[in-house]
């Protein structure tokens, strides 16, 4: 009963230990809940099948590792080669710490390693000591992983939490070996150390979870801060447009006027009309119905030019009066921003940017040339910025502009062609 007992605190505590691992590593933000209870109700299984097998040494290996691997694959949809990875490394540390923990131990306070099994307040204590081990190993691990794929910052103070952990489970330790303890004070300790290891952990977990919750807060707000610089600039950008029409056409009568008082003198006549067919073309900043988009298709033709791109446009259609100004913005500031940054590290340096409607669906593609694969981790596209902090963000903002309007983002990567490609579909209600 006793060991059944000290059998399922082992395994809840292991539980939370992986949970914290694979939520660091995977970026699932749905469903987190469910799936503790499904990572809580597998150790439960292997719980009882290890009072089954009565403990078998190598079919709790083998157990274990069949479990770790259903966990990566079908809870965190890791390939099945990652699987692999992470169940066996996670088999092998749960392994290597319990030894290490009962060796440790065994050496330190001069007994044998398997006295420990014969008091089952000493056996609590060392499975504390080994658990809280493997939660040290996969927090260091996870840390490395994010670190190595986000460029994130490591918080080395919250370390002060598991290995004070580790401090005072010793202590205990040293108590239990060292002293003779009544019946109560056995229980009282073991008591106490079972709760503070779970309640270090169980912390540690909610620490992860803010944290994460903050680095989004920070994304929304540093995208949000971005659309309205640029929604103020292309506001003062029409506004400054409107009062250069104006002053472009007061200025094309002045010419037809100088042009009729030059009476019959032909040159003046030909360089009046060159200056006003110059001030014509130069003024046509409009290639569509929208306002909004005409003045963002211009800012990247003109940073196009500037940096020796090629920017093709088809543009059939301009019905965008279903989507705000803001997310009109975002939509094509940021697909057009990634797709810059792209080309111009790419040799062939060509964008294309498509708009069409086909039906009741408004679709716009734009294609830019590039020369490696993007980095994605589960189909996410992933910045390739070294400062990873607050950059990387657009594709975010355009997918979340997107499904407000149950519109839908693609994309892909052509090897053969050295294209990335994004294409954004939306409905539209029938007029």
């Amino acid at each position: 009963m006793i060991s059944g007992m000290l059998n399922i605190c082992l395994q809840l505590i292991e539980a939370l230990v992986v949970f914290y691992f694979y939520e660091g590593i995977r970026k699932n933000k749905n469903e987190n809940k469910l799936r503790l209870f499904l990572i809580i109700s597998s150790y439960v299984i292997m719980c009882v099948s290890n009072l089954i097998f009565n403990y078998n040494t190598f079919l709790n290996f083998l157990i274990l590792l069949i479990f770790q691997y259903v966990i990566a694959k079908i809870l965190y949809e890791f390939s099945a080669k990652s699987s692999a990875f992470y169940s066996s490394l996670i088999t092998l540390i749960v392994f290597v710490t319990e030894l290490v923990s009962i060796t440790f131990t065994s050496v330190v306070f001069n007994t044998n390693s398997k006295e420990y099994t014969k008091d089952p307040y000493q056996y609590l204590l060392m499975i504390l000591l080994s658990k809280s081990l493997l939660f040290i190993v996969l927090k260091i691990i996870s840390d490395i992983i994010k670190n190595s794929r986000d460029n994130t910052k490591v918080d080395y103070a919250f370390y002060i939490y598991p290995f004070l952990l580790i401090f005072v489970l010793f202590d205990f330790a040293i108590v239990f070996y060292s002293t003779e303890l009544d019946g109560n004070l056995k229980i009282f300790i073991s008591l106490t150390s079972f709760l503070f290891t779970v309640s270090i952990i169980v912390f540690c977990i909610f620490q992860q979870h803010t944290a994460e919750k903050e680095q989004e807060l920070m994304e929304l707000r540093t995208i949000r801060e971005k659309e309205k610089i640029e929604e103020a600039y292309f506001e003062l950008l029409e506004h400054q447009n409107d009062e250069l029409q104006i002053f472009v056409h007061d200025i094309q009568k002045h010419l037809e006027n100088i042009g009729k008082l030059s009476d019959n003198s032909e040159e003046i006549k030909e360089y009046v009309s060159s200056l006003s067919s110059d001030l014509s073309n130069n003024n046509k900043i409009g290639k569509t119905s929208n306002k909004l988009l005409d003045l963002i298709i211009d800012k990247y033709d003109y940073l196009s030019k500037k940096q020796g791109i090629t920017f093709e446009k088809n543009i059939h259609t301009s019905k965008f009066d279903f989507i705000s100004q803001t997310d009109l913005t975002s939509i094509f500031n940021n697909l057009l921003d990634n797709a810059v940054e792209s080309v111009i590290k790419s040799k062939d340096k060509l964008m294309t940017l498509s708009i069409n409607s086909f039906g009741n669906i408004l679709f716009l593609e734009l294609s830019n040339s590039c020369d490696f694969p993007p980095h994605c981790n589960n189909d996410k596209l992933l910045t390739t910025k070294k400062d990873g902090g607050l950059h990387g963000y657009g594709f975010k903002s355009i997918t979340k502009s997107v499904k407000k309007y149950n519109g839908d983002v693609e994309w892909e990567y052509k090897e053969d062609e050295k294209l990335f490609c994004t294409t954004i579909f939306f409905p539209m209600k029938d007029e």
